[in-house]
């Protein structure tokens, strides 16, 4: 029995497994696989182990290429292997594997200070990052009121209305008393 992968003719990102001209199964492939084995396999079992081993091996690859670029949390690296297209199981699996590698100690804090840098407060820190796998008690212990002060005062200068001035901090997310305290300082 000499079993064989091939394209599907009606849907490109399906794969036949094929024995002769006879399908014996269809399997979607959401991973980016271009090139088939030449060689044939003797079961159909062997031919979807073959397939698993594959998407394993790309996505261990595609992760450690992500890694190689920047160093990222696990939970960031998940997202992109899964918006890459492997399945869960796998792209859990090679997470799991590259845990020598990320660094969520790490990557998660150097997001909060590059947020509280840009003049973000501690509220918009947590809504945008959230859905990315941001630990929720990190963002109260890294933006201190002190932190978001020193953030207030550099936007502060820049605008004269106390309305406004109020309203723009509130909409990047500062706390209502830190913006209350800093603007009752710098206006009559």
């Amino acid at each position: 029995m000499s079993i064989y992968l091939a394209w599907s003719r009606f849907n490109p990102s399906w794969l036949e497994l094929r024995q002769e001209n006879e399908v014996l199964a269809e399997k979607e492939i959401s991973f980016p696989l271009q090139n088939l084995p030449k060689t044939l396999f003797s079961t159909l079992e062997e031919a979807q182990e073959w397939l698993v081993q594959k998407e394993r091996k790309m996505a261990k690859n595609q992760a450690l290429r992500c890694l190689s670029r920047q160093s990222l949390a696990s939970t960031i690296l998940l997202q992109k292997l899964e918006a890459k297209g492997y399945s869960p199981a796998i792209c859990a699996e090679v997470v799991q594997s590259c845990q020598s590698y990320l660094s969520d100690e790490e990557y998660w804090p150097r997001i909060v200070e590059r947020e509280l840098a840009r003049g973000f407060g501690p509220r918009w820190i947590s809504w945008k990052w959230k859905s990315r796998g941001l630990p929720d008690h990190l963002v109260g212990l890294l933006a201190t009121p002190e932190k978001q002060k020193e953030g207030i005062r550099k936007i502060r200068a820049k605008l004269k209305d106390r309305k406004k001035a109020f309203r723009i901090l509130l909409q990047r997310g500062y706390d209502v008393p830190v913006i209350a305290e800093v603007i009752a300082l710098f206006c009559p």
